[in-house]
């Protein structure tokens, strides 16, 4: 249903309490418009690209765009100046969402569930590894769970969706040891070996091949693009291993 606003009558109530019907053809009940300002329609609100829903402003009272679909057809929630927050609520009015665009701060009253594709590797004897990347940006992260993971052949290379570009941390436990490759090269990580008793520093060493159960840290300024876990595994694993850097 669609109005062309220059053939519509112009139509009036007696009072504030009347609802004036706005017809069209072929159907007389099209929307109703009450002495309040309010506005029930009965088809689609259908607006071209680049047109906006607007809300007036308390602060300057100026009506400001709100919602829209730009030239790119790219959908747009846009702030009001000066307050620029946006806030997602439930059905009862209780906010859970609260997006700060001017500090850049999305604040949460919540769990997140972040649900990306898990990458499986069957291990040659049993089992698998599972690897998802649960941060893509700036800063990047990924966690693998290996279950039951015995890789008793060659080692299985596994690339990252996205690269690390420059180091990370890296914590392991009772898992098969592995490799971070960069365009199939391992990199250089220190592992700790251990602790100063008296001050707590600890102690590293440069490696290529991690331990299955180690703490280790840096990659260069280079990254990684992979994980390779080793080959000729002669136990099953379970143990998981978090990666978290840039």
């Amino acid at each position: 249903m669609s109005f062309t606003i220059g053939t519509l009558p112009i139509v009036s109530g007696q009072d504030t309490s009347q609802k004036v019907p706005v017809s069209n053809t072929g159907n007389s009940n099209a929307a109703t418009l009450d002495g309040s300002g309010n506005l029930a329609i009965t088809g689609d609100i259908q607006l071209a690209n680049n047109k906006h829903v607007q809300w007036k402003s308390t602060v300057d009272s100026l009506y400001k765009n709100a919602l829209y679909l730009d030239a790119a057809k790219q959908f747009n929630i846009q702030a009001i100046p000066t307050i620029e927050l946006i806030n997602l609520k439930k059905s009862d009015g209780t906010t859970k969402f609260i997006l700060d665009a001017i500090n850049n701060i999305l604040t949460m009253n919540g769990a997140m569930n972040l649900n990306p594709t898990g990458l499986v590797d069957n291990g040659s004897t049993s089992g698998t590894a599972t690897l998802w990347q649960l941060l893509v940006g700036n800063v990047k992260m990924v966690f693998i769970d290996q279950s039951n993971f015995r890789n008793a052949g060659g080692a299985i290379t596994r690339a990252l969706p996205t690269a690390f570009t420059h180091g990370g941390l890296i914590v392991a436990l009772n898992c098969a040891d592995f490799a971070l490759l960069k365009t199939a090269v391992a990199v250089s990580v220190n592992s700790i070996i251990s602790f100063n008793a008296t001050t707590g520093a600890a102690s590293i060493v440069s490696v290529t091949t991690i331990s299955g159960s180690s703490i280790s840290g840096g990659g260069g300024t280079t990254g990684w693009d992979s994980v390779q876990y080793t080959g000729g595994n002669t136990i099953a694993h379970n143990g998981g291993i978090f990666i978290i850097g840039v």
